[in-house]
């Protein structure tokens, strides 16, 4: 797990794409490129990321609060996980990628709209 802060001026009229556009920032600032919202059917992948010879599937997930004492990787409910594996074995399949270099993470982004603040925790490889 990682922790980052970023500066935001939106509002939380639309907090999942808020969230969103700032882990594009967050990976094209590390030299990733970046897709958003990829769609299978239902299926859907939030953002993918690819550099060196890496590609990483990312759930986003965007709160405005905080709640103490509760994981917050845990805010990814099981079946949220379970589709989006589907998404990212019909991507994989679809686009003929090696699975050696598929990574499933997840990035949970607290919105502060008070202080214009985001703050970022990235949990790597959370589907085995």
């Amino acid at each position: 797990m990682e922790l980052f802060m970023f500066y935001i001026e939106q509002n939380r009229k639309n907090l999942g794409k808020i969230g969103e556009n700032i882990a594009e920032r967050f990976f094209i600032s590390r030299g990733y490129s970046v897709q958003l919202n990829q769609r299978f059917g239902s299926l859907e992948i939030d953002l993918i990321a690819s550099r060196s010879g890496q590609v990483r599937f990312i759930e986003v997930k965007t709160l405005s609060k905080n709640i103490n004492g509760y994981p917050e990787v845990n805010r990814i409910s099981k079946r949220k996980i379970k589709r989006l594996r589907r998404a990212v074995l019909k991507y994989s399949l679809i686009l003929a990628i090696n699975e050696d270099i598929i990574h499933v993470d997840a990035m949970i982004i607290f919105c502060d709209f008070k202080k214009k603040l985001a703050n970022i925790k990235y949990y790597l490889d959370i589907v085995a």
